[in-house]
């Protein structure tokens, strides 16, 4: 009977390290093979779903997307570049047939950038809009805070109850390898500011939202202060049919599967309540952080004095 060798320590590590690398590298191309067939499926979908609109009247396909925070004002002034700025929003609901883009704009005095608030946008531009058909297909990014949350089921449910729709589905398609209608927007926005405006005062931009937009100019409505995990679908299905239930798949092409919306242990009623006046989030002006206050309104001696009452009527935040 032959002995024992003991084998190298340091060899059979890296024998290890390296089976196991092997084994990663292999799971990181599968990963990333199935990440892209995700993205082509969403693009499909995408391609798809603006055929629809194209081929059926009562069919409409919109994108909906919110810009980065705009920093007001923008200045070329060298001292300006280190105050911090009042931010502004910008949200983008974009038709893709017939092809048409609005923007609603609003600043940090006015209104945040949560659920509430991207859904008061939607709800707003159905009403001044009076879009009404037999379907509607949505889409938009993951931002669950903002696109795919129950808020905004609830707001597809109030369209359900006012008669504008009777079906509804919402498309998420993958991070990172889709470019919207509304990405387009933003990007021919960004591009005319950086090559046109060496100065911005007005923090609702207008102007130059109009300029930016040459060939479809885009809107802008004029606003006020007015169980089941849905992180990981990529579309959500809802029918006037049963407003207690939405259907959802984690797959571009797969089966629909039927969740209820119904709170566990109590009862809910669909319907009637989604008609209800809906209260407003503010009924004031909102209050400016105080050091970004004071950096915004040192920056008055670069600004025209037209636009200085808007500056000045800005609510300090309370110790």
């Amino acid at each position: 009977m032959s002995p024992e060798i003991d084998s190298c320590s340091v060899c059979d590590r890296f024998n290890v390290a390296i089976k196991e690398a092997r084994a990663n590298n292999d799971d990181a191309k599968l990963k990333l093979t199935t990440d892209h067939r995700k993205a082509k499926a969403g693009q499909e979908a995408i391609g798809s779903a603006t055929k629809e609109a194209i081929g059926n009247q009562g069919t409409f396909v919109i994108t909906f997307d919110l810009q980065r925070a705009l920093p007001t004002p923008k200045l070329s002034t060298g001292p300006t570049f280190y105050k911090k700025k009042l931010f502004c929003y910008n949200f983008n609901i974009h038709s893709t047939y017939p092809t048409q883009g609005y923007f609603y704009i609003w600043d940090e005095s006015i209104a945040g950038r949560g659920a509430v608030e991207i859904e008061s946008c939607l709800l707003k531009h159905f009403e001044m809009n009076n879009i009404e058909g037999t379907k509607l297909i949505a889409i938009s990014d993951n931002c669950i805070g903002q696109n795919k949350n129950w808020t905004l089921m609830a707001v597809w449910l109030r369209f359900f109850a006012s008669g504008y729709l009777k079906k509804i589905v919402h498309i998420f398609p993958q991070v990172g390898h889709t470019v919207l209608p509304s990405d387009r927007n933003f990007v021919l926005l960004e591009n005319y500011v950086r090559a046109h405006c060496q100065f911005m005062y007005d923090p609702n931009g207008r102007e130059v939202l109009k300029k930016s937009q040459k060939k479809t100019p885009c809107k802008q409505p004029t606003t006020t202060n007015a169980s089941f995990d849905i992180r990981d679908a990529v579309m959500m299905e809802f029918s006037s049919d049963d407003l207690s239930t939405l259907h959802a798949t984690y797959t571009y092409d797969g089966l629909m599967l039927p969740v209820s919306l119904r709170k566990r242990g109590r009862p809910t009623s669909f319907g009637t309540p989604f008609l209800e006046e809906l209260p407003l989030k503010y009924d004031s002006p909102l209050a400016i952080e105080n050091s970004e206050l004071q950096h915004v309104l040192s920056c008055l001696q670069w600004i025209p004095s037209v636009y200085h009452p808007f500056y000045n009527n800005l609510i300090p935040e309370e110790n």
